[in-house]
């Protein structure tokens, strides 16, 4: 406790010091991406590590601007983040149809690996492309990043960060998953003679993706897990988010709801030998508090700060070519100077009014009627987001932020910012 009140403290004084910069890159498919992102980076970057969110909407809509729009204040919203690791946040703006609902775009269900429906096709690998497009650009501008990124998500943002970790686990440096849609991915194949198949388990991988469960470098990567006590909210009994024998699977062998679950997700995560922490929090419903951010945040300081080991990523910079099983990051993906993100004209972010407190930072998680349903089990439609703290709309400011495609910002426009390393 005493830890998180220095935290915010500390934070509240950095917000005095510290803006940060919205920027939008226009999505760019010859470089991987159908679908634009957004960052939010601060002025003085000090972490080496590129933060991840993947967006969640909170309800499908065929108009890609809803979820553009939606994306965008996230990425405000998160600038208690970026002042507090010192490091760029990435918020891609992926759709989430109506037409086309079974594909549970923000969740990265298994219709997301199999869909041939343009543009929906393997949101993860286009979240690679995101990644190494947003590294190189910001390597343009003199950020060395190292290439493996912190992940984060809560709902159906957390089903995408905890299963694209288990997709590509040399990717990612450390997750915090938060209210998972009722059920965490288990890292097993198996469990008391069933067959786990994805979005349960990871028995089918090589099947959907052509690539085996890598359960060593999966087993590596820290986690942090957390759920209220009295979280009711549940992907699994939903069409969407789980097919009916999927579904029926996870109540006959986990439970029937999300908290009941819950400590059998840690066993099947010890069984594995994962690098995992589970955590409940008491009297907290389908809701990001203060306390859950901090120590969230908490979380990501400690791996930011451990010693390197054999297998920690080189940085990336302008002129590094790195390669993966899925997608290759090479010249075609990485920026060049011409690439640079920031010029004189980028929005400066405020990030007083998002700073860590308990008393802003209560942000109620209400999920769309299809999956993801409230806390009393009564989906409702009008307030399908997460709330933001009161004041932290001044903080998103997506219909001004400022736009980039490929090849828009010239040569050696710099950042107009500090950059320290």
């Amino acid at each position: 406790m005493h830890r998180r009140i220095l935290l915010s403290l500390f934070l509240l004084f950095l917000s005095d010091l510290i803006s940060a910069a919205v920027v939008k890159v226009e999505a760019d498919p010859g470089k991987g991406f159908s679908w634009p992102y957004y960052l939010n980076i601060p002025d003085v970057v000090t972490g080496d590590t590129l933060l991840v969110e993947p967006n969640n909407t909170g309800h499908p809509d065929d108009d890609p601007a809803v979820h553009d729009t939606a994306a965008g204040q996230l990425v405000g919203w998160r600038a208690n983040y970026v002042t507090a690791l010192g490091s760029p946040l990435l918020i891609p703006a992926f759709p989430r149809p109506m037409t086309d609902w079974l594909v549970y775009t923000h969740a990265l269900d298994r219709d997301c690996l199999t869909t041939t429906i343009a543009g929906l096709e393997r949101l993860d690998l286009q979240l690679i492309a995101m990644i190494g497009d947003a590294q190189g650009r910001l390597a343009g501008d003199g950020v060395a990043l190292v290439q493996k990124v912190f992940i984060m998500g809560f709902s159906a943002s957390g089903m995408f960060a905890n299963r694209f970790t288990a997709l590509h686990p040399d990717r990612v440096k450390a997750a915090a998953v938060g209210s998972p849609g009722g059920w965490p991915l288990a890292p097993l194949g198996e469990w008391q003679g069933e067959t786990l198949r994805y979005n349960v388990g990871v028995a089918d991988l090589e099947e959907l993706v052509g690539v085996p469960f890598d359960t060593g470098r999966f087993s590596k990567v820290p986690l942090y897990f957390y759920i209220g006590d009295q979280d009711t909210n549940d992907s699994v009994i939903y069409e969407d988010g789980y097919e009916t024998q999927d579904k029926d699977l996870v109540f006959a062998l986990f439970g029937a709801t999300p908290v009941e679950r819950w400590p059998k997700a840690q066993e099947l995560y010890e069984a594995a030998a994962c690098n995992a922490q589970f955590v409940l929090y008491p009297g907290i419903g389908h809701s990001i508090t203060g306390e859950m951010e901090s120590d969230v945040i908490e979380f990501f300081l400690s791996v930011e700060n451990e010693p390197e080991t054999a297998d920690e990523d080189i940085a990336v910079t302008d002129d590094i070519m790195t390669t993966d099983e899925d997608v290759a990051v090479t010249d075609d993906i990485m920026a060049t100077d011409e690439d640079s993100l920031l010029g004189d004209d980028a929005v400066e972010q405020d990030d007083t009014d998002a700073l860590l407190s308990d008393e802003a930072a209560e942000q109620e998680q209400n999920e769309s009627n299809m999956s993801d349903v409230t806390d009393n089990d009564q989906a409702d439609p009008t307030d399908d987001e997460i709330n933001p703290p009161d004041d932290a709309a001044d903080a998103a400011i997506p219909d001004e932020a400022v736009t980039f495609d490929a090849d828009s910002v010239p040569a050696g426009d710099g950042c107009g910012c500090t950059l320290v390393f």
